[in-house]
């Protein structure tokens, strides 16, 4: 059985491709699809495929880079490559585990299905892992790229040129990270590469004592410099520090403070140190501040109890009910605390759809039409900050549009009064008089017998009846006063009056004439 490994970005090409593969269920198996290189990377290292279908561009990681980084682990599968038009040349050792670059990107049944069995076949009969012929130390350049998620390189605009390409050999690896506050004036680090290019040229000059460097931008603010070890001492970071801030300030660039990897981190150990990391990739983008560095990920985390998550939010959905504006909102910050430092997709998809569920339900009991809202699935925020910034929005909105309901509420139940009472003869219903006074049904039932004390229909039906004792003591007919006050026939109003007054509406009538006479 062959195990096949997709990746691609596109979703109709992944696919068309999947169509193909799960049709060859005999001799074929489909292992898994990654829409992304490296997440591709993470699983051809859990799943050992192999064969791998990808695109031979593709943003971060291409062929190229994956295979010579699989290669020297001896788990480097067979690659299909699929055409995107532009010419591309495979080179040197990663040529070697190129089966065939097809010409288009969505090949045919046949085309593909042939490349994927001659490349399953010779991998099965390949013994032993093909190394490259010089260096067979791990290059862990691109480890260090993906360690650092974000990475924005300076000058040249591709990453895999700029920082990927840094070969430091057998020699250990310092990162230096330099942070500018919040709040700082002064250009981010990204905010005009043009502009900044002769600081970069000046700091590339001024590091070059310190052996083989590169530098990076890390999330606007942030400078990020790979430093190459192997020097007989270990610098003095205070030292340099002090120089790289004050050639900023030569450029106008705000002061950073710097933060060193503990050591140089010995070659063997950047494998497991940078799977853990990448673990951790997700949630320090997602949950984490913006200038959060990789090794501090694990100190920001604080777990979190269900009991503690359902007192906080029981909390807020009493300060909604009773529209304590300030009171929701502080709790709603004590909930964002809590999600991000969690860390937990579980725990922030729980209290989305709980908070989901409040602000629905209360736009539900005031008659206030609900936001849509993209809190959940696909269309979710990429970051907790920005998840709980449409949450306060869309509450401070929804506690306003109850102000404004509560201010003509009153008016409206007077309105509503007035309406049944010119309408008696016409059949009365809570959505007809919520239609009339512009309001959500369910709220203006709500409000009405808070303002009444009686539900609606329950007054309809008093005031029916009321308006009926009046005409009896006319000389009009009874079936013409059953009309007059929105019965349908007599009989029928007839049975409704005496469940209410205890007299028919003949007796009635006698009782008041016989009252009368005295």
């Amino acid at each position: 059985m062959i195990q096949v490994l997709i990746i691609s970005s596109l979703y109709s090409q992944t696919q068309h491709l999947r169509r193909i593969l799960l049709g060859q269920a005999g001799h074929i198996q489909l292992c898994g699809t990654a829409d992304n290189s490296v997440l591709g990377m993470s699983l051809i290292e859990s799943l050992h495929p192999d064969v791998v279908i990808m695109p031979v561009h593709m943003t971060f990681w291409n062929p190229e880079d994956l295979i010579n980084y699989l290669l020297p682990r001896g788990i480097c599968p067979r690659f299909v490559l699929l055409s995107d038009g532009s010419e591309a040349v495979i080179e040197g050792a990663a040529a070697v585990k190129v089966q065939q670059l097809l010409p288009d990107a969505m090949p045919s049944d046949a085309m593909l299905l042939h490349a994927v069995e001659e490349a399953g076949r010779l991998q099965k009969h390949e013994t032993g892992a093909v190394r490259p012929p010089e260096n067979e130390y791990v290059q862990h350049s691109l480890e260090v790229m993906e360690l650092l998620m974000g990475l924005v390189p300076v000058g040249t605009g591709s990453a895999q040129q700029q920082f990927g390409r840094l070969h430091v050999g057998s020699q250990d690896c310092w990162i230096l990270l330099g942070s500018q506050p919040d709040g700082q004036p002064g250009p981010g680090l990204s905010s005009d590469y043009a502009a900044l290019e002769s600081f970069f040229a000046e700091l590339t000059e001024l590091l070059r004592p310190l052996g083989n460097t590169d530098i990076c931008i890390y999330r606007d603010q942030n400078l990020c410099i790979l430093l190459a070890g192997g020097q007989d001492a270990e610098p003095d970071w205070a030292l340099w520090a002090g120089k790289i801030n004050a050639l900023a300030a030569h450029h106008a660039l705000g002061q950073m403070t710097f933060d060193i990897s503990d050591v140089p981190l010995p070659l063997p150990q950047w494998h497991n140190q940078c799977r853990q990391l990448l673990e951790l990739r997700k949630l320090r983008f997602f949950f984490s501040p913006l200038c959060l560095q990789p090794k501090m990920a694990f100190s920001y985390r604080v777990p979190v109890t269900q009991q503690l998550l359902h007192e906080k939010l029981s909390a807020l959905s009493l300060s909604m009910q009773d529209a304590r504006q300030l009171e929701a909102l502080a709790i709603l910050r004590e909930l964002q605390d809590m999600v991000s430092h969690s860390m937990s997709d579980e725990v922030c998809s729980f209290v989305m759809t709980q908070l989901t569920v409040q602000m629905y339900s209360l736009s539900s009991s005031f008659g206030v039409d609900p936001a849509p809202t993209p809190l959940l699935g696909a269309q979710r925020p990429a970051t907790v900050e920005a998840m709980f910034t449409i949450c306060r929005e869309q509450m401070t909105a929804l506690f306003s549009s109850i102000r404004n309901l509560r201010t003509t509420s009153n008016s409206a139940i007077d309105e509503v009064c007035r309406f049944v009472a010119q309408n008696l003869a016409e059949p009365l219903t809570l959505t007809v008089a919520a239609e009339y006074v512009h309001m959500n049904p369910a709220y203006l039932s709500r409000v009405f017998k808070k303002e009444t004390g009686q539900a609606f229909n329950a007054y309809v039906s008093e005031q029916r009846i009321r308006r009926a004792k009046q005409l009896l003591q006319t000389k009009d007919r009874i079936i013409d006063i059953a009309g007059n006050v929105g019965f349908e026939n007599s009989k029928y109003f007839s049975q409704v009056f005496k469940r209410r007054t205890g007299m028919t509406p003949q007796e009635y009538r006698a009782a008041m004439q016989k009252e009368a006479e005295l």
